[in-house]
This record gives C-alpha cells, structure tokens and sequence, in this order.
C-alpha cells in the first residue's frame, strides 16, 4: 500500500511539473486527478461501505455477481468524475 502510494504522489509531482513547464499538455495533470480521485473513491467504497466483504478473496473464488456490482460502481464513479 505504502508503495502504491509513493507511485501516485511521484506521478502527481510528475505532472505537476508538466502542467508548470507546459502549460499547453496541463489537461494531462487533470486527467490523472480525476483518476486518481475515482481510484480514492473507489478504494472509499471498498473499505469503508461493504466493510463485511473480502473483494480480493470473493472475485479469487470467482463470485461473477461481485465482481459486476464491483464494475458497476466503477462505471457510476467514473462517468461522475468525467462529467465534471
């Protein structure tokens, strides 16, 4: 997790430095926090709201209706953030 995390905020540093020197490509900086805004909620999701469920082990064992409703709260986070 701690690695995962040094990835995102060197690649947020990244693009900082990016939207700073050029200023035309900046929409990249955006890009990536939106990502990275949909993946934090996402992450919300998982840990805070199904707090009885073990996402990694259920779609391991290959439960379909879990790993769906999983891809459908992908789907409603990520057209909400696009929008914006």
């Amino acid at each position: 997790m701690m690695r995962a995390l040094l990835y995102w905020v060197v690649l947020l540093l990244v693009c900082l430095g990016i939207a700073y020197v050029w200023v035309e490509i900046s929409g990249v900086f955006y890009g990536v926090l939106k990502a990275y805004t949909a993946l934090l909620i996402l992450y919300g999701i998982d840990e805070y709201v199904l707090t009885g469920i073990d996402t990694a082990y259920e779609i391991r064992k290959g439960n379909i209706a879990y790993a769906l409703v999983l891809l459908g709260i992908a789907f409603i986070v990520g057209v909400t953030i696009s929008a914006s």
